[in-house]
């Protein structure tokens, strides 16, 4: 049976847009979450009393003060939990695309040939586990950024939280007995132009003493939870998963790219190199 011709649009672009606008909802949301547990009284919650309410361990309810800082806790780590999931798709849509770049090149496919990268390998490569789907991508595709390892970290975090509800293990640590979670931290510096002194601008209010330039640095930063410690992620640290991930995703994508000029195809420049 004769190929069929094919005509395929692939937009890399509109793939890592779509991974960034639902790290951002997630983020927006988690921010309206967190406001409404610092400001919510007791009074306020008391007020919500239903009618026919249970309670499973009555006696055994939490401090007004301790539920407020456990539902803070609680949010971080939903949002670290929901923003690996969103990984996960992302790395799904990373290995398709990556699938369809060789019939791309060929311009053409058999009946059977469609079926296995639209419908089978979509739902092979989706059970794979999170681990899994980086190292297929580097493994047959070459697709790989210097971010895997920080992403990696977070996962780890994340099974942490999904399956032992944070409390670290011997499953989750490394030989030195630690869960190591490793961030990409943004950080501002103002270098002077004259002495060549670096400030950096941690907070508001801060003045320099000199004309400076104000430059954006990335930085490693890490986090150790012991065996028996609940991974507690800080506020500031739910930006760094955010600037983690957008980093990965930004690297993903040019790694994709290249992948596919590496078979032949070429990819429109961005707008602002047009």
């Amino acid at each position: 049976m004769p190929s069929d011709p094919l005509s395929i649009h692939i937009d890399l672009a509109a793939m890592q847009a779509n991974f960034f606008r639902r790290l951002q909802h997630q983020l927006d949301v988690t921010k309206v979450l967190q406001v409404g547990c610092e400001q919510v009284t007791a009074e306020q919650v008391a007020e919500q009393g239903e009618f026919g309410v249970f309670r499973p361990a009555s006696g055994a309810q939490l401090k007004h003060y301790e539920a407020k800082a456990e539902a803070q806790d609680w949010l971080l780590r939903g949002f670290l939990r929901d923003a690996i999931e969103g990984v996960g798709l992302f790395l799904d849509e990373c290995l398709q695309v990556c699938e369809v770049l060789p019939l791309a090149v060929k311009g053409s496919a058999k009946a059977a040939e469609l079926h296995r990268v639209f419908h089978d390998l979509p739902r092979t490569n989706h059970k794979l586990h999170f681990p899994q789907k980086l190292e297929k991508l580097e493994s047959q595709f070459g697709v790989a950024t210097r971010f895997n390892a920080n992403v990696l970290s977070l996962n780890k975090a994340r099974t942490c939280v999904v399956h032992r509800l944070g409390v670290v293990s011997t499953l989750d640590a490394d030989e030195t007995g630690v869960l190591k979670v490793t961030f990409q931290h943004a950080k501002f510096v103002a270098r002077g132009q004259e002495t060549g002194q670096e400030l950096v601008l941690d907070r508001t209010g801060i003045v320099t003493t000199e004309e400076s330039m104000l430059e954006l640095h990335f930085v490693d930063s890490e986090r150790h939870f012991k065996i028996g410690e609940r991974v507690r992620l800080q506020t500031d640290e739910l930006y760094d998963t955010i600037t983690t991930l957008w980093r990965f995703g930004l690297t993903a994508a040019q790694a994709i790219e290249a992948y596919g000029k590496s078979l032949g195809i070429q990819f429109p420049s961005p707008p602002s190199e047009a």
